[in-house]
């Protein structure tokens, strides 16, 4: 991790010694006009990224097979040669060969920023993005000012050299220092038993939306390279001083956007990804009508802050909020998705802008705005909200104001209170008059950070009648991101929405996907009993679940899954023995515990290191795991010690103030429990039976052993 971040440094300090004056370099070249170094420049710039969007995929598949290490040594490698024979030009096309060779072999940043997320929790994603982004930031910050010191002592053919002596070094540093192993959990040679294709990619939460905004971001962001030395100089400075004046101003941009990758981990934390995106594009909005209106340097420097903080903050959200829903077993190809929207805003940005700037340098800034207000627009009206922070949980405990209860409980008369809701109990305080805080549960309720909610079996959580099953919050009213108090529940009315079990209506099973990837807690039928559905990557939603449940969270979570496929491909292959098992049972009533893989919420796995996961027979509960695109919890909707239930009304009574939405299939067959059994080793154990007797399954591995070996004979 720290070999690659580094490794970027200097990688894009060296780049950006020589590509920023790429304009000047091509009029050294013979190239007078000012319309044809736009366009060469455009040109130059643009083809690397462009070719390389296109071999993305055949890399990536490239780096799964044989290892990413390589493929970054590759990309490095030449670099250094190319950007060494760079020193050698003599016409504008030699400059366009050379770049379009080098899009053959590169991509090493892009890379390294998929490898960060890869390597991170799901709750520090940001951070790890936002500190390689950084690294890719600071060294831009710097590399134009060297390179505009170089360029007017040394000339700007030394100045490639001085930029593969950089690749150089970075490449040394890969080689030496990255450890492979700490980014491939799989080795090279494991059989498949599940692939990611682009079809599964692009249904992840807000990732089509994501890709445009980091097609979009990119494109700003690069596309004036091909014109701010012309613009420079255009608005008065001397040819001599235009190298430096432009290359302070990439340098501001680079070093701004540098602080906005940095410090977007800290504004997630508490704005939701919607605002810090569309806060950043209409930032970067704002810098780009300031610079293509001024030609004073601090202007344009002020112009360049607030380009650099905005398009940091939103490119490091956005690639965060599209990770956020890719599993650990589909970041490769999901990044790889992620990156080609990247590179071909690389690629398409300076053919646009160099072509543009022929006719007029201010239309590529008239271009910047519309873009970026467009794109603040889009993402502010149609983003699906994400859990912002560890405090805005959505669920019956964000309270939307201390003294308004909403609902079927308010008092309706001036003193009296008749009904059920005149709760006993040491909170009730006598006289008919006053209306004691049935809603107050003692102990501290929110979830904060890490800290999971002191709902004990058979504390008292006392609810009012519920509303007609019509009402209730849905999920695009977004999570409240109010700061609750300790010890208060929120009495927001859960939503129940009746399903046919054998034929559910699509908008029912999206709607509990939409609550469940939003970090909410969903009461969904099982082939056995109700159970309680959230996000197992999310940390805040696993914790509400124990909240719920009173359960000690010590105590690991069950999955299920919609096929095995999903299973493999979010969990990890598996073992073939097991491979066989659910072949045979599923769907059914077995659960295998597999290792579990460490996108997964530590709570989930009860701190044992497995995770255990079945694909039930139940078509409601398989359809909402495959709209939610991974594995989702499965632990029995009722409050841990009192019995589970399979009737949906009795879920309603006795957990309906403490979940978002329910999911009403009717009563549900009900029978024994799962079996589990453990496969995470050389040999299938029994650690629970259930449902499917363990002879039945040592039958069926003893003949799947037989017809093996048969096989082999």
């Amino acid at each position: 991790m720290y070999a690659v971040t580094a490794a970027s440094f200097l990688g894009y300090t060296g780049f950006t010694l020589v590509m920023p004056f790429l304009p000047l370099f091509i009029g050294q070249l013979g190239v007078t006009d000012v319309g044809r170094i736009a366009m060469w420049t455009g040109l130059s710039l643009g083809v690397t990224p462009g070719l390389t969007a296109l071999l993305a995929p055949a890399w990536g598949r490239l780096g799964d097979r044989y290892g990413r290490k390589i493929m970054v040594e590759r990309s490095m490698i030449s670099f250094v040669v190319l950007m060494a024979a760079m020193a050698f030009v003599t016409r504008a096309w030699h400059v366009l060969a050379l770049r379009a060779v080098q899009g053959l072999f590169a991509g090493y940043g892009s890379l390294s920023v998929a490898m960060a997320a890869e390597s991170a929790p799901r709750d520090r994603m940001p951070s790890a993005i936002g500190a390689v982004q950084t690294a890719q930031r600071i060294g831009p910050a710097v590399g134009p000012l060297i390179g505009g010191v170089l360029a007017g002592l040394a000339g700007l053919r030394r100045a490639f050299v001085a930029t593969a002596m950089f690749y150089a070094a970075g490449l040394v540093l890969v080689h030496l220092m990255y450890d492979e192993r700490a980014t491939h959990a799989q080795p090279a040679d494991a059989p498949e038993t599940g692939r990611v294709g682009l079809r599964n990619v692009l249904a992840f939460q807000n990732f089509i939306l994501m890709l445009g905004v980091i097609f979009g971001l990119q494109f700003v962001d690069r596309s004036f390279g091909p014109v701010l030395p012309l613009y420079v100089e255009q608005v008065g400075v001397t040819h001599a001083r235009v190298p430096l004046v432009s290359g302070a101003l990439f340098s501001i941009m680079a070093l701004t956007g540098a602080l906005g990758h940095h410090f977007c981990g800290k504004l997630l934390k508490r704005c939701s990804s919607r605002i810090v995106i569309s806060g950043g594009a209409a930032l970067a909005a704002a810098g780009s009508g300031l610079l293509g209106l001024s030609g004073h340097f601090w202007i344009m420097g002020a112009a360049a802050v607030l380009l650099g903080i905005g398009i940091g903050a939103a490119m490091t959200a956005s690639f965060s909020a599209a990770g956020s829903v890719i599993p650990p077993a589909a970041h490769g190809a999901g990044f790889g998705v992620l990156t080609s929207a990247s590179l071909v805003g690389m690629a398409s940005s300076p053919f646009v802008a160099g072509f543009l700037g022929g006719t007029s340098i201010r239309i590529v800034f008239v271009v910047d705005i519309a873009m970026m207000a467009l794109l603040a627009a889009v993402v502010y009206r149609t983003m699906t909200e994400s859990v912002p922070g560890p405090w805005s949980v959505p669920g019956p405990w964000s309270v939307p104001g201390p003294w308004s209860v909403p609902g079927p409980w308010s008092v309706p008369g001036a003193w009296s209170v008749p009904g059920p809701w005149s709760v006993p109990g040491p909170w009730s305080v006598p006289g008919p008059w006053s209306v004691p805080g049935p809603w107050s549960v003692p102990g501290p309720t929110s979830v904060l950070g890490s800290r999971v909610p002191s709902l004990r079996p058979g504390s008292q959580v006392v609810r009012g009648p519920r509303p007609p099953t019509d009402q209730g919050r849905r999920p695009e009213d977004g999570p409240s991101t109010k700061h609750q108090a300790p010890g208060t529940i929120d009495n927001v009315p859960m939503r129940r929405v009746s399903v046919d079990p054998q034929s559910p209506q699509r908008d029912a099973i999206q709607e509990a996907a939409k609550w469940i990837l939003a970090g909410g807690i969903v009461a969904l039928p099982t082939d056995t009993l109700y159970g309680l559905a959230a996000d197992p990557c999310s940390a805040e939603a696993v914790a509400r679940v124990f909240a719920v449940k009173g359960r000690v969270a010590e105590r690991a979570l069950p999955l299920i899954a919609a096929d095995a496929t999903q299973v493999a491909t979010h969990l990890g292959r598996l073992p073939a023995r097991a491979h066989s098992l659910a072949e045979r049972f599923w769907p059914g009533p077995l659960t295998l515990l597999v290792a579990a893989p460490p996108g997964l919420a530590r709570a989930v796995t009860g701190g044992t290191g497995k995770v255990g996961v079945r694909v039930p027979r139940d078509h409601v509960a398989r359809e909402i795991c495959r709209a939610c695109g991974r594995p989702i919890t499965a632990t029995s909707a009722n409050v841990s010690g009192e019995p589970a239930t399979s009737d949906p009304d009795c879920v309603e009574r006795t957990l309906g103030d403490r979940i978002d939405l329910l999911i009403d299939a009717g009563p549900t067959p009900g029978g024994a429990a799962s079996t589990i059994v453990d496969v995470a080793g050389a040999e299938p154990v029994l650690v629970r039976g259930g449902a499917i007797s363990w002879d039945e399954i040592q039958a069926w591995l003893d003949s799947d052993y037989r017809e093996h070996r048969a096989g082999r004979a």
